[in-house]
């Protein structure tokens, strides 16, 4: 958004993100903001002085139409402030009110998701985690997962989990323990959960449970102890400190009465992987 004593300066940082599909304005409408005619509104971040049009910014904002039309409030002025944001991201944020695009450094594609969300512009928080989509992997996916879950990003958080579950083994630790605890136990219980063997699922557990000083039941459930080893079960299992509460070794148990009755079925294991053993069963008993 252009300064109220000069046109808006373009950033001498490289932009390698283009974010489209959003709402432009007339032509004429960007032409008269670009050069601060008939603004009627001062927006300040950082203490650098934005001029807009009020009506522009109240129906892309739902936080900025709260703000314009509060009674009894520094806009009555014309003057807005923002706080918590940088102006370069401001900036941004208004090239995509104006022009329905922008562009954003990679590096600053999470300030730009921050600052949508707080501006409350749904159309450029769709599209910055449309961005982020694209750029989900093995070690982002569940910093990239919190960010989906804090701003309800459902399309995101599919991406980000998927990924998270496809490439457990190669998860950042400290980013494994930082998971909130429904996320770990999304994660833990997944069927098609890439380990090679289940033990993996118990280590991380135990791994974020002694980070959080606290063994949450619902992912301990999770774990598929009929198909541990018994060796692991032995040595690790019944050794762990964490396991030695009754609510834990109930856990155990309960899991080990299910897989004895029903079976214990391997992550990633699939209805084609059933039928292909029944056919085999067939062919033997023929």
């Amino acid at each position: 958004m252009p300064p109220r004593k000069r046109a808006r300066a373009a950033s001498s940082a490289p932009a390698d993100v283009k974010i489209s599909g959003g709402d432009a304005k007339p032509a004429a409408l960007i032409s008269l903001w670009r050069s601060g005619t008939f603004c009627d509104v001062v927006v300040k971040v950082e203490g650098q002085k934005y001029n807009a049009h009020r009506v522009v910014l109240a129906t892309a904002s739902a936080m900025l139409h709260g703000l314009l039309t509060a009674p009894m409030s520094e806009a009555d002025a014309g003057v807005v402030t923002l706080r918590d944001m940088e102006r370069q991201t401001f900036e941004t944020c208004a090239e995509w009110i104006y022009c329905g695009e922008c562009a954003v450094a990679e590096e600053n594609l999470v300030k730009l998701l921050h600052a949508a969300a707080l501006l409350q512009v749904s159309s450029l928080l769709r599209a910055v985690s449309g961005a982020f989509e694209a750029r989900v992997d093995a070690q982002n996916c569940l910093v990239v997962w919190d960010y989906a879950d804090r701003y309800a990003l459902e399309s995101l958080r599919a991406v980000a989990m998927a990924e998270a579950v496809a490439n457990f083994a190669a998860l950042p630790r400290d980013a494994l323990l930082a998971l909130q605890e429904t996320q770990l136990v999304t994660l833990l219980g997944a069927d098609d959960l890439a380990v090679e063997r289940e033990e993996q699922v118990f280590e991380a557990l135990i791994a974020w449970a002694k980070a959080a000083k606290r063994l949450p039941l619902p992912a301990l459930a999770a774990i598929r102890f009929g198909c541990v080893s018994e060796c692991f079960m032995s040595d690790s299992v019944h050794t762990e400190p964490l396991m030695q509460k009754y609510e834990a070794m109930r856990a155990v148990a309960e899991s080990l009465q299910h897989a004895l009755h029903h079976g214990c079925a391997r992550r990633g294991d699939s209805d084609d992987d059933s039928d292909d053993d029944s056919d085999d069963d067939s062919d033997d008993d023929s």
